[in-house]
């Protein structure tokens, strides 16, 4: 399973739905692949994989029958810096806004 860093999100929302990995298991692959990757390409500026970990328990605590079915069930995902996510440091790429935390989440972000 270490090669589901390389498939599309459709394949990895397949597999979570068949319940063939886990949302933990992903976040996992998720989290490896940008350790070994970010500190060439700098892309994910603030990680936050325990939150991460925190919502992907709860998606396992939930009942298939209360998830919507275009739920995209415990995919990980990467938000810009740019975008605010509410408690989270957003720079918007500028050193202006190092220490900025983002008050709310942007409607982006909620709906994801």
């Amino acid at each position: 399973m270490q090669e589901l860093w390389k498939m599309t999100a459709t394949q990895a929302v397949d597999l979570l739905q068949r319940r063939e990995v886990s949302p933990l298991e992903m976040i996992d692959v998720a989290v490896a692949r940008i350790d070994a990757t970010n500190s060439k390409i700098n892309a994910i500026v603030t990680p936050c994989y325990d939150r991460a970990r925190e919502h992907a328990q709860r998606i396992l605590k939930e009942k298939r029958s209360d998830v919507p079915p275009h739920y995209l069930y415990g995919l990980p995902i990467a938000v810009k810096d740019g975008t605010d996510v509410a408690g989270v440091r957003c720079t918007s790429g500028s050193r202006i806004y190092a220490d900025r935390i983002a008050p709310s989440s942007d409607l982006v972000v909620q709906r994801l």
